[in-house]
């Protein structure tokens, strides 16, 4: 997350603690690895989320912030080094149904996690969300993440995306 103004950095910082995970910590010691969701940036403002023009988005309005996952895995690493306990990229996706940002999206993601890697990060793995559009429990059958399509008008037929 990050601040719109000044007003919001109070916010932001709050925010941003509650991914912290504790229990985490105390748990570290028996994990085989950690895993991590990371889908883009959201711009506090107030007491809500703003989306600023300069910013690129998902059709569904999560931003595009490769960097992110980077910073993540930094951050990750540091808290666990003394561990050596690698992380997989559990989720990463984006919604595109006119396929124009999905290619660049994976590619920006993956040189992020590299970029990581090559600082000393463990990754182990990395897995797309999804492999099929699926029901998304906040927004329905709408955003489409699949590598593939259902169309739902025609018996559920699978039409790989390019």
């Amino acid at each position: 997350m990050r601040p719109y103004g000044l007003f919001d950095v109070a916010t932001v910082s709050l925010a941003n603690s509650m991914s912290l995970f504790p229990f985490l910590d105390d748990k570290a010691e028996k994990m085989d690895f950690i895993g991590i969701n990371y889908y883009g940036q959201e711009v506090i403002c107030g007491t809500g989320l703003k989306l600023v023009e300069s910013d690129e988005y998902s059709e569904s309005g999560r931003g595009v912030y490769p960097d992110g996952l980077f910073r993540v895995l930094l951050h990750y690493n540091e808290r666990y080094k003394h561990l050596k306990i690698p992380f997989i990229i559990t989720e990463n996706g984006i919604s595109d149904e006119t396929y124009l940002i999905r290619k660049p999206y994976i590619i920006e993601h993956l040189l992020a996690i590299y970029g990581a890697m090559m600082m000393g990060v463990r990754v182990l793995g990395y897995l797309f969300w999804t492999t099929s559009d699926n029901w998304e429990w906040a927004d329905g059958y709408g955003p489409k993440f699949g590598l593939v399509a259902v169309d739902r008008f025609n018996d559920l037929a699978r039409v790989p995306r390019p």
